[in-house]
């Protein structure tokens, strides 16, 4: 397939890189770490508040996911992006999901002062947010 979008000098080059099982994986973990990284950074620089919808839901293992999209301000538009999954590893209350979140903000130098709104499921609202 590279040799016919790129040319053969591509190809050679293509050839010679490391595709392991944990080369990958270690790439796609970087990645989604840099990607984070730029998010927080601007979730903190941003101009204005954040605001969050939460959704928990069960995979196909049954493990219980918490599922974070973020809404801010960059450059003067609206931007939306997903912050990594996160397994539940007690209970779906929202008191858990509460202790998820605020270990996220505590690892990232976030604060609930930068936020202006939640939104979520009516399972979870009944926690003071």
């Amino acid at each position: 397939m590279a040799i016919i979008m790129l040319g053969k000098a591509a190809e050679n080059k293509i050839s010679q890189i490391p595709l392991s099982i944990d080369t990958i994986s270690s790439r796609i973990d970087d990645i989604s770490n840099d990607i984070l990284a730029q998010v927080v950074a601007d979730l903190i620089s941003g101009p204005a508040k954040f605001s969050f919808l939460l959704d928990e839901t069960t995979d196909v293992s049954s493990l219980s996911q918490l599922a974070v999209i973020v809404r801010y301000v960059k450059d003067d538009m609206i931007k939306e992006d997903f912050l990594p999954c996160k397994p539940l590893p007690t209970t779906t209350k929202a008191a858990d999901v509460k202790k998820l979140v605020d270990d996220f903000f505590r690892d990232n130098d976030l604060s609930w002062d930068m936020v202006s709104a939640v939104c979520s499921d009516k399972n979870l609202v009944s926690v003071r947010w």
